[in-house]
């Protein structure tokens, strides 16, 4: 069950999004992805490496993360990065300068 609300924004359109996240580093480790795996396998050759964390129970590449557009809402800008889990939910990710790191937030409109 999410408990910690990091920050509750409220659309133009009426609509709350909440995002849950205790602003708690998440070190970085790499692994082959899937899609890598597969691909790698169809074109015969050693797969590629990703940076990927843990975050609730799953593992996220890097790779499966949006960059946040400069257009992107105010509330957005301060992560470097989201993807979808559903329509309504997701994950935001803000990341460290050294790279060795990650903050992970959860995302419900």
């Amino acid at each position: 069950m999410l408990k910690k609300v990091y920050k509750k924004i409220q659309d133009g359109n009426n609509n709350n999004i909440l995002i849950y996240g205790s602003n708690r580093s998440i070190k970085l480790y790499s692994a082959v992805s899937p899609w890598e795996r597969d691909r790698a396998k169809d074109e015969n050759r050693k797969p590629n490496i990703s940076p990927c964390f843990n975050y609730r129970n799953k593992r996220y590449f890097l790779d499966e993360f949006m960059c946040v557009d400069p257009h992107a809402p105010d509330w957005m800008k301060e992560f470097h990065g989201y993807t979808h889990d559903t329509f309504f939910s997701g994950v935001l990710v803000k990341l460290d300068y050294e790279g060795e790191t990650v903050k992970a937030f959860t995302l419900i409109s």
